[in-house]
């Protein structure tokens, strides 16, 4: 396979991503943290596929979750995490990415400034 070809599209995937965000019915203040942490993302060399994987599960974590990121209470979290783990249609492996994801950006959230 020759270096740099992009079979996946993965700038597209990430375009497709930002739109979908956009167009959710998620509150602005979610959207806009969001896509602030998707600027923190490649500013710490995380991939365009993990991007755009990061983009989808923050978009449902959004919805699941009901509350702005930066006003969640760990009550909240707690519940939202529960929604998560008792989902059938997840795998474990789903379930797990979707926590280490969650985690990664709520250290983001509450060491970012405001």
């Amino acid at each position: 396979m020759k270096k740099g070809i992009d079979i996946h599209n993965y700038p597209r995937r990430v375009e497709l991503a930002i739109r979908d965000v956009m167009n959710s019915g998620i509150s602005k203040r979610n959207k806009d943290i969001i896509l602030e942490f998707r600027e923190y993302c490649s500013t710490e060399n995380i991939s365009l596929a993990r991007i755009s994987r990061y983009l989808g599960v923050l978009k449902q974590w959004a919805e699941i979750l009901n509350v702005n990121f930066d006003k969640a209470k760990k009550e909240d979290i707690m519940r939202a995490v529960r929604v998560i783990q008792d989902n059938g249609n997840y795998s474990p492996w789903t379930k797990s990415t979707y926590k280490i994801m969650i985690k990664r950006f709520y250290r983001w959230v509450t060491t970012s400034p405001p």
